[in-house]
């Protein structure tokens, strides 16, 4: 079964509910501080992580994620809470991400 490590703001988690990462044949892991998420990482040996880029840390978690020895390659995924300045892959951490999303922009009153 393929890992998902999510390291976010819980607000941001249950806009993460309706994207991929919420699929039920995935196991997932959540860690809101990126000091939790660097042991998460240790323990389950994720997959893929998903790290909002605007948690404190975040630039220790990466190096961590993409040093540490594991028995497979990490895909990373960051998350940016501005959809308007999201950032290329490179300027969010240079050779540290695989891809950057953005939060999508929700209007008052509209559906989800």
């Amino acid at each position: 079964m393929t890992t998902v490590l999510i390291c976010a703001g819980s607000d941001l988690e249950s806009d993460l509910r309706r994207t991929l990462f919420w699929r039920e044949d995935l196991e997932r892991y959540v860690a809101e501080r990126t000091d939790q998420a660097r042991v998460l990482a240790l323990s389950t040996e994720p997959h893929v992580a998903v790290v909002e880029l605007a948690l404190p840390g975040t630039d220790r978690l990466l190096d961590a994620l993409r040093t540490q020895s594991l028995p497979h390659p990490v895909s990373i995924v960051a998350l940016s809470r501005d959809a308007a300045a999201t950032p290329t892959p490179e300027a969010a951490a240079p050779s540290s991400v695989d891809a950057v999303l953005a939060r999508a922009i929700r209007w008052r009153g509209a559906r989800a």
